[in-house]
């Protein structure tokens, strides 16, 4: 059983911790990071895809893959190759 003095502590930082975003932006966020830490932040997002809403641009097509509910491939800056789950 939790003591009420760790309770407190746990709703105090709770309080303090930053709500999540509806929006997101990244740049590869894994790039030059070793495979374990690769996976646990394609697993948070992957976790946080259903909250918000996240774009990531990368050269990484698998991670994309592995990660995304809609993706596209651009290029001139034109989209020439929309994905979605599934297809």
């Amino acid at each position: 059983m939790r003591s009420q003095a760790a309770s407190s502590r746990g709703s105090a930082l709770r309080a303090r911790w930053p709500s999540i975003p509806k929006f997101s932006c990244s740049t590869r966020p894994c790039s030059a990071l070793d495979p374990i830490a690769t996976a646990k932040i394609e697993d948070l997002l992957v976790g946080l895809k259903e909250q918000c809403t996240i774009v990531i641009v990368t050269h990484n097509m698998q991670q994309a893959a592995r990660v995304a509910i809609r993706r596209g491939f651009f290029l001139l800056g034109k989209l020439i190759e929309p994905r979605q789950d599934g297809t």
